[in-house]
């Protein structure tokens, strides 16, 4: 679940019950994104600075790395 901040988003990850697993910071939302890995371990969401999109582990958001190629120069 986005929440829309000053600085970005805080995406919220949720049970179905509704009950917080955790949340992390994204900048922007990019197209298609946030979005779930097929695993459903993971969350990918575009991250404006870098120009790319990003997977964060649901269990620990400070792991992230680079989900697909950078985007060219603007």
């Amino acid at each position: 679940m986005p929440v829309a901040g000053e600085d970005g988003l805080t995406i919220n990850i949720l049970t179905a019950d509704g009950a917080t697993v955790s949340s992390f910071h994204s900048p922007t939302l990019g197209g298609g994104a946030p979005t779930w890995t097929p695993d459903g371990k993971e969350v990918i969401y575009f991250d404006k600075s870098a120009r790319a999109y990003i997977r964060v582990d649901i269990i620990n958001p400070a792991r992230r790395q680079v989900a697909a190629p950078c985007l060219g120069e603007p």
